[in-house]
């Protein structure tokens, strides 16, 4: 059973993930599309979309208190950075390099997945005994 403070965490974690992870960079998709006119929304959109449905699924899983949803962010996220770094540096730097906007997804959603873990991962303190 989880403790109050556990369940605190989690409700926290799936808010963070939900505004982090899907309503941030889908902002930024359309703030790139109508406001800088670079690229189309829906074709963004469409790119993102399995990730989007996945994030959504794993907030709601988390928000209603199942385990599994923390050890598949936790293997998403190292092996999706482990595998961006050995596999695809050099289109990352690219991409680092010529879109300012890209750096802050890139960087807010690291953020926002590291916050998401660390509330995820935390342990309850234990509870004192209150001398009456």
């Amino acid at each position: 059973m989880h403790s109050t403070q556990q369940r605190k965490n989690d409700i926290l974690a799936s808010n963070v993930l939900f505004w982090g992870g899907l309503i941030f960079p889908t902002a930024v998709a359309l703030f790139k599309a109508e406001v800088l006119h670079i690229g189309s929304f829906l074709p963004r959109i469409k790119d993102l979309g399995g990730g989007l449905v996945l994030l959504l699924v794993l907030s709601y899983a988390i928000r209603v208190g199942k385990a599994w949803p923390k050890w598949l962010l936790l293997g998403m996220f190292v092996l999706g950075n482990l595998l961006t770094l050995v596999l695809d540096r050099d289109s990352l730097l690219e991409s680092l390099r010529t879109d300012p906007l890209f750096l802050l997804t890139f960087v807010t959603g690291s953020a926002t997945m590291l916050w998401v873990l660390a509330l995820l991962f935390k342990r309850p303190r234990p509870q004192e005994k209150q001398a009456n």
